[in-house]
């Protein structure tokens, strides 16, 4: 037998004999320790034989138990080599039987016919996979019957081969169940068919002679390489296979029978259901009104609530549950039940103590055990259930699609009762205290269950409705938690400031929009919330998240409350962006940390598509912060396939940030390098002065990673370590000064200076403009002019490498040079404007207006309005409205600068891209403009000299404010300045009345003023 145990505990056999009824003929190789005539009644369900053939599902060692005497602390779960699943100490462990019924007619036979069953039962929940085999072994029973078929079949299926499958955590199970990519964990695979000794050796028998601890130690990792084989085993035989399953064999009767091993089963999934089936067929076309009492648990949209729902709530509060089908085969019922347990438990991966409740089949020999069970979940044909409503609490019939809730059900004091826990305090909340009305439903189900059939509709599949199920039942028990943390002070079954480092500042729990929308789920799920607080099923997850909280890997913050913020909210403070970012980075390092972190974004709901929103932030800190992440995450074997798999324009931005680094720091090498050279040579230079001057701050940002680096102008030399380092062997009267030493030959100087410059300029002509840079930067004979800077500043920009254009101006200040012409500024702001795409390059032209205003006074250059409107042209084609606004404040309003047409004109289009605050920031200004233009009219009028410069209405500017009034939807402000400028009224009938200006309109100012009319519903005036 294989080291592994034993796949299968026992072999059933039954019959149905005319005189004794059905009877259990076999138990192999042991008795299971049930009642024999009971093991009968299930493998032989009613009405079997009017069907040539029937599967059915029936559990065994189900034992229940006490709500009270589960404990945190006492209990402990242990784990198989398959699942999660868990027993606690002491208990046997629940087998799952699966059962084939078959009835073969024969005349020689009594009645004409014959009945048997044959039930494999396993601790596996894919016991579906056995389907084949068990298909053959009847077959062979009916042929031979006798116990060496039963024996045969528990040898065959026993010495199935699972030593190479490999095992997954719940994180991977997670990420593998939410991915369609065939290949994902395929290391994983190869990994262990990595052991060539021990596979080659075993090839013959199928089975691996694997020691215990050896064993243990290859399912703690999941992965090992037998480096001493030197090679690895041929992978041809792996292209074009599912790695969500494992595929081995079964050799039986000799047919080697190809299995399927399904490897992202969750805990409480048990066999091959359909939950898309259980919701058609409980989904009515046209919902109507339940009829049925209110009842607190069930009823959480009052009498709207979506039968699925009700069912749900049926399930997480643990109500009595009957699936009736009458005349219906019992592999039917049983398959809704084993989907009803699944969709309650959340997809079987957040809750459990379902499938210990459930009897996916029963008949009435079973009715008093089934009674004794609290929130049973069965499957019954026998219509006399449907007539006795004591025995149950919810009644789906699957003939008619309806739910039907008893008469005879308890229900619970309407509202809540106090937390009977002494441990958690009483502190209670308003919640509690206010009379909440039916009519104050919360519409979040409704939205849910739409999403739901939505998707079915449009064919998604059943792995991505059991996706969707799990989400909504992990928001339900996060809401739990939240409500008893608001309640009674604390909870057992969520994250807390206390099980985390960051919760002050990083929160954790749900992401709401507001407070009204927390308030208002929060009090529509208040009662089934205490319905579920009473359940088997809340205190066994209060056992499970106390193990969680022990195993995770990331324990500084709530991911998933961090990710549900980034999807959901959308006016989230600067600060708390970059907070979050920076945990992320921080507390995403090893394996295990990236495998958690990627099981929270599923590829099916988007992947890295909310944190991928990162590479967009304004803040230049937290575009780092993922483009550092994601780097990450691509060097993981699983997380490059999450990064292959992000959007195009996701894609772009990752490559472009990354290029955009690459370039950054090819520079800073480069200059670094060149640096290191001229200091180990600075007592041998004939020019110690010039050759201490070509420190560049390049070599600080070789030792950071951090362009903001540079966002200050001006950078002192004391600064730097090893310039300071060379400085300390150097007489101080000998130390130089920023500024270059003038020749004493002023014609010799001079002409040194136009040769270096006419050399600068031949490297750029050339193309070498990383050689110009270099001579720039370390010329031993400080033969540099305003003009060689200038000219390579120039063509910086041209080139389009604008960072490096901004690097020379700072250190040309920092030499000591000023510029000697305006168009220094001009090109270096131009080149900004022009091929500014980063929000962080705001700094550069910023940095470049603000060293114009200081050295005015040193120069005859002088910040023009020009200069401004190209700093304003950057702001907008970065769209950071926040820092156009600061500008024009700090120059314009400021009198430093006067504003000119294209100033106005530069303002109103940027605000018309930012709805109704830019609307509320461009008006007032417009009436300045108006008001200037009145004076300015008034002074031409008395002949007076005009002391600003000359402004005047303009097609352009006009149309640039009735954009900002259309986008801003203030359609009555926009017809007057069309009526003020251009002379056309529209508020009735469109006529021409005098204009205050003599304004041509031009096509597009049109098509502005047309969309006016079409945000008024009133193409009608267009036309």
């Amino acid at each position: 037998m294989p080291t592994l145990g034993n796949h299968v505990s026992h072999i059933l056999l039954a019959e149905f004999d005319i005189d004794r009824g059905a009877s259990l003929t076999h138990q192999y190789p042991l008795i299971t320790g049930t009642d024999e005539h009971l093991l009968a009644e299930l493998m032989l369900p009613d009405g079997a034989h009017l069907r040539p053939e029937d599967w059915t599902v029936f559990f065994l060692n189900q034992t229940i138990p006490n709500v009270d005497d589960i404990s945190i602390d006492t209990t402990k779960r242990i784990s198989n080599v398959y699942n999660e699943v868990g027993e606690e100490e002491g208990r046997t462990s629940l087998l799952y039987a699966l059962n084939l019924v078959r009835t073969k007619h024969d005349k020689e036979a009594r009645r004409g016919a014959v009945v048997k069953a044959m039930a494999i039962c396993t601790k596996h929940q894919f016991l579906h996979i056995y389907k084949p085999i068990l298909l053959l072994a009847l077959e062979n029973y009916f042929q031979n019957p006798s116990i060496e078929c039963l024996e045969s079949l528990y040898e065959a299926v026993n010495s199935m081969d699972v030593s190479f499958m490999p095992r997954f955590s719940p994180q991977e199970k997670a990420i593998l169940r939410s991915s369609e990519s065939k290949d994902l964990f395929e290391e994983k695979f190869n990994a262990v068919k990595a052991m060539v000794p021990s596979y080659t050796n075993s090839e013959n028998t199928g089975i691996v002679e694997i020691s215990e601890e050896e064993r243990f130690v290859r399912m703690r990792r999941g992965t090992y390489i037998d480096l001493s084989s030197r090679e690895l085993l041929p992978n041809l035989s792996n292209v074009h296979k599912d790695r969500h399953f494992y595929e081995t064999k079964v050799y039986y009767n000799g047919i080697n029978l190809p299995i399927r091993v399904p490897l992202t089963v969750n805990p409480e999934e048990v066999g091959d259901f359909s939950l898309i089936k259980l919701i058609t067929t409980f989904s009515p076309p046209s919902p109507s009104p339940n009829t049925h009492p209110f009842h607190p648990h069930l009823d959480t949209s009052g009498n709207q609530t979506h039968p699925i729902i009700l069912l749900l709530n049926a399930l997480l509060t643990q109500k009595r549950i009957i699936f009736l089908g009458q005349g219906h085969p019992s592999g039917d019922v049983a398959n809704y039940v084993l989907a009803a347990c699944a969709m309650g438990s959340g997809s079987g991966g957040v809750l459990r103590g379902f499938s210990e409740r459930a009897f996916p089949y029963t008949n009435l020999t079973q009715l008093d055990d089934l009674l004794k069970v609290p929130g049973f979940i069965a499957g019954v044909t026998n219509r006399i259930f449907e007539d006795h409503s004591s025995w149950w609490d919810v009644l789906c019939n699957i003939d008619t699609g309806k739910i039907t809730v008893s008469k005879d059900i308890v229900t619970p004091s309407y509202g809540t009762k106090q937390d009977d826990r002494s441990d958690e305090g009483t502190k209670s909340p308003s919640s509690k205290n206010e009379p909440w009305g039916r009519d104050k439903w919360d519409t979040t189900d409704h939205e849910f269950m739409a999403e739901v059939t939505h998707a079915i509709q449009h064919h998604y599949g059943e792995t991505a409705i059991r996706g969707k199920f799990q989400e909504y039942v992990q928001r339900f028990v996060r809401l739990t938690a939240l409500y008893e943390m608001e309640t009674f002070g604390s909870t057992k079954i969520g994250i807390t400031p206390a099980n985390t480092e960051n919760n002050k500042v990083l929160g954790s729990g749900l992401a709401f929009p507001d407070e009204n929308a927390k308030l208002r789920e929060v009090a529509a799920n208040m009662n089934r919330i205490e319905g579920w607080r009473k359940t088997i099923s809340y205190k066994y997850y209060q056992q499970d998240f106390h193990n969680y909280l022990q195993t995770r890997s990331i324990k500084s913050f709530d991911v998933y409350f961090q990710i549900a913020r980034l999807r959901t909210l959308k006016n989230m403070q600067m600060e708390e962006v970059e907070a979050l970012y920076k945990a992320f980075v921080d507390n995403v390092h090893t394996d295990e940390q990236i495998i958690e972190f990627l099981s929270y974004l599923p590829q099916n709901q988007g992947g890295l598509f909310p944190v991928g929103l990162g590479l967009f932030y304004p803040l230049k800190s937290v575009r780092g912060y993922t483009v550092e992440l994601f780097n990450r995450i691509n060097e993981h074997v699983t997380g490059n396939k999450f990064i292959q798999s992000l959007n195009f324009f996701l894609k772009f931005a990752y490559e472009r940030q990354l290029a955009l680094q690459r370039e950054q720091q090819e520079i800073a090498n480069k200059i670094a390098a060149q640096q290191l050279d001229n200091n180990k040579s600075i007592f041998n230079s004939p020019d110690k002065h010039s050759a201490l001057n070509c420190h560049s701050p390049l070599l600080l940002f070789s030792q950071s990673s951090n362009l903001a680096t540079f966002s200050s102008p001006i950078v002192r030399p004391d600064t730097y370590p090893l310039r300071k380092k060379s400085l300390r062997n150097i007489p101080s009267s000998s130390q130089p000064q920023l500024t270059p030493t003038p020749s004493t030959n002023a014609s010799n100087g001079k002409e040194k200076v136009a040769t270096f410059s006419a050399e600068i300029q031949k490297l750029v002509e050339e193309g070498q403009l990383h050689k110009a840079y270099r001579a720039v930067l370390l010329d031993p004979k400080q033969v540099l002019s305003q003009e060689a800077w200038n000219m390579l500043i120039t063509e910086c920009v041209k080139e389009g490498k604008v960072s490096m254009g901004f690097l020379l101006f700072t250190e040309m200040k920092r030499r000591g040079f000023l510029p000697n012409e305006m168009q220094t500024y001009t090109i270096l702001l131009n080149g900004i404007g022009e091929k500014c795409t980063f929000p962080h390059n705001i700094v550069f032209p910023s940095t470049v207006i603000d060293a114009m205003v200081r050295n005015a006074n040193e120069t005859t250059i002088h910040p023009s309005t020009a200069h401004g409107n190209l700093l304003l042209t950057a702001c907008d084609r970065v769209q950071d409205f926040m820092s156009l606004r600061e500008h024009y404040d700090r120059l314009f309003r400021s009198g430093v600068m006067t504003p000119n047409v294209d100033t106005y004109t530069i303002l109103f289009y940027a605000c018309s891209k930012h709805q109704s605050d830019g609307y509320k920031y461009a008006f007032p200004l417009w009436e300045e403009l108006l008001e200037k233009l009145k004076k300015q009219k008034e002074a031409e009028e008395r002949v007076c000299d005009l002391e600003e410069e000359r402004l005047e209405m303009t097609d352009q500017l006009a149309a640039a404010m009735i954009c900002c009034c259309r986008n801003a939807r203030e359609i009555t402000k926009g017809y007057e300045i069309v009526e003020k400028v251009y002379g056309i009224k529209l508020f009735e009938t469109p006529e021409i009345v005098p204009s205050e200006y003599d304004v041509e309109m031009t096509a597009k100012s049109l098509n502005i003023i047309l969309g006016l009319f079409h945000k008024d519903r009133a193409n009608s005036k267009g036309l």
